[in-house]
């Protein structure tokens, strides 16, 4: 479909405003790119558009920040959990991954009568395969080829 392809993404090089993976992951999804990407991260490329005036330099290779991606997204973003999982899991205050992964490892008295053996199997399960996904991503993330286009 896309012989060449090329992804802009502008960005302020500054120290404290990191290149975020959480705005390049939904491009490249949009895109249909993710998943090629995931399987080939050279298959895509990052070009960093910078003006000049900025006096800074891009010329080492960015580190796209990627943990933000994981624990404090909505739980909506694992893909099992459907509108039946989600509304139990609200039901309960788990929002976030990060809760979670806490109602999972260390279920407190207001979420056992929820994880019964089987749930803490099922949930447990699919965060293990959340956590692959992620690491799937971080690797790419850190793959993909970079480039500097300086304006």
């Amino acid at each position: 479909m896309w012989k060449k392809r090329i992804l802009l993404f502008q960005t302020a090089v500054n120290s404290r405003y990191p290149v975020n993976g959480k705005g390049i992951i939904p491009v490249l999804n949009k895109l249909e790119l993710l998943g090629k990407a995931l399987t080939n991260p050279k298959s895509v490329r990052l070009i960093f558009a910078v003006s000049r005036p900025q006096g800074t330099r891009m010329e080492d290779k960015q580190t796209v920040q990627s943990e933000s991606l994981a624990d404090s997204e909505n739980v909506d973003c694992i893909s099992i959990v459907g509108p039946v999982e989600m509304n139990q899991l609200r039901a309960i205050n788990v929002w976030t991954v990060r809760y979670l992964r806490r109602a999972v490892d260390v279920p407190l008295a207001q979420y056992r009568a929820f994880f019964s053996l089987e749930v803490l199997a099922q949930y447990a399960t699919i965060l293990e395969n959340f956590d692959e996904r992620q690491s799937s991503i971080e690797s790419m993330l850190t793959n993909i080829p970079q480039y500097v286009w300086e304006l």
